[in-house]
């Protein structure tokens, strides 16, 4: 999953739409995999596609109306500082509630 997020962010234009492709893709093949949804709500936020973000984020709380914030942030395991900021940064874009 960290590997999938790192790819999400919109750090170079031209493979943004390839980042969303293998999120969707997931999505697509684990229909009921919140984290998969998860995922690519945090993508399409990072990439200002909030329509798109809170879409999949909506999806995703369906799938497990668990999802807060606060404990995502503690179960992805990233290591750096600014990659934890990005990813508390997309969800709240998203629409996922503190």
């Amino acid at each position: 999953m960290g590997t999938l997020f790192n790819q999400a962010k919109p750090n170079q234009k031209t493979a943004e739409g390839a980042r969303h492709r293998r999120a969707e893709r997931m999505a697509d093949e684990f229909p009921t995999f919140a984290p998969a949804t998860r995922i690519m709500a945090v993508s399409y936020a990072l990439a200002g596609n909030l329509t798109l973000a809170e879409k999949a984020a909506k999806k995703s709380i369906e799938l497990d109306p668990s999802q807060r914030v606060a404990v995502l942030l503690s179960q992805m395991p990233l290591r750096r500082v600014e990659d934890r900021n990005l990813w508390e940064q997309g969800l709240l874009r998203a629409g996922f509630p503190q």
